[in-house]
């Protein structure tokens, strides 16, 4: 079983108000359930819901990814407890981005004094590593984690998860280009039993924002058409769209697809894992 959970669905900045309640304020966290096995997308304020489940769960092990380096994804790494927890071994992978940029360069300016209180000479037990976006990753378990540049000022990171049979594709906080879809993105998500993506705008205010590096859901749901993803979750929302203008959006993509949602936080989709007919799960 391959199990998604969102934790945080905003950009930007947290919002927790009663007026953002029902779809959630917290900034953006994927937690992606293989089996046993856990990987994380980025560290925005909803990790820290994360940490303490994880801790009540007793996970040991898991494998953190992040897409880039703004506040909005990094803001819940300081107060994720597991990266403290000498009994949680937390791997945490980041691009190098551009001017050379790492996540351990971006966390340790962000955990620091006067912006933090303590540095992170305090996660003994979170080991980092960086790659080049474009490499193909496999972890423990077997899943295979390519990679893709997205358009996005000073870089970011795309994600495709495939795991016995399952595919995620984590495109987020990503431009489309002027002209249209580019096919390295189309050939990306191709087939996705899952999309997560960028839909922090709409048609109608996307010209106000062109260059600032998100995209909208009229563009998910012509990517998603146009090559077989069977199912997409719009993601990294305002922090000002309101619930009710999320419903309206939700209304929208419905007059084209029963395929494409508005993500919520504590949202949670599960995946059985596709196997060959002559395999069982292990």
């Amino acid at each position: 079983m391959v199990k998604v959970r969102f934790w945080g669905v905003r950009g930007s900045i947290p919002c927790c108000t009663p007026e953002t309640s029902r779809y959630g304020g917290d900034t953006a966290c994927i937690e992606i359930s293989c089996g046993d096995d856990v990987i994380v997308i980025d560290g925005g304020s909803g990790i820290r819901h994360l940490g303490l489940d994880l801790i009540a769960r007793g996970t040991e092990q898991l494998d953190l990814f992040v897409t880039h380096y703004h506040f909005d994804h990094l803001c819940g790494m300081p107060f994720f407890c597991s990266a403290y927890n000498p009994n949680v071994k937390v791997r945490a992978h980041g691009p190098i981005l551009d001017n050379g940029v790492t996540l351990h360069d971006s966390l340790s300016k962000l955990m620091e004094p006067p912006l933090f209180p303590v540095t992170t000479t305090l996660l003994t037990c979170t080991t980092f590593s960086e790659f080049t976006i474009g490499e193909t990753m496999e972890l423990d378990n077997g899943a295979k984690i390519q990679t893709i540049r997205l358009n996005h000022p000073g870089g970011a990171c795309g994600y495709r998860i495939e795991w016995k049979g399952r595919v995620i594709a984590i495109v987020t906080d990503f431009e489309h280009e002027a002209g249209g879809l580019g096919e390295d993105i189309k050939a990306f998500v191709s087939g996705a039993d899952l999309m997560v993506f960028d839909a922090m705008y709409t048609a109608e205010d996307y010209p106000k924002y062109v260059g600032w590096g998100h995209s909208t859901d009229d563009v998910c749901l012509q990517l998603a058409k146009e090559t077989s993803v069977k199912q997409s979750i719009l993601f990294h929302h305002a922090p000002y769209r309101t619930d009710e203008a999320l419903d309206q959006i939700q209304a929208h993509v419905n007059a084209s697809s029963n395929r494409v949602t508005v993500g919520r936080q504590g949202m949670v989709i599960e995946l059985p894992a596709n196997l060959p007919d002559n395999q069982t799960p292990d």
